[in-house]
């Protein structure tokens, strides 16, 4: 299975969705939500996630804040 690259990735995307890119767990990504370190909204009941605020999130990531 090929890498996922985030020029690839569609502009909505899901928790399970974001935990495949970040290679984490759903639990994990679901963890970022709550405590708000990952933007997102509720769309009938599930979870989105912007395309944005996954790019928002790693940068911060990479300069050292989690």
């Amino acid at each position: 299975m090929q890498p996922l690259r985030f020029k690839d990735l569609p502009d909505v995307l899901y928790v399970s969705d974001v935990a495949r890119f970040l290679r984490l767990s759903e639990r994990a990504v679901r963890h970022y939500i709550a405590i708000g370190a990952i933007r997102h909204r509720k769309l009938g009941g599930r979870i989105i996630i912007p395309k944005s605020a996954l790019e928002a999130f790693v940068t911060e990531v990479e300069k050292g804040g989690d």
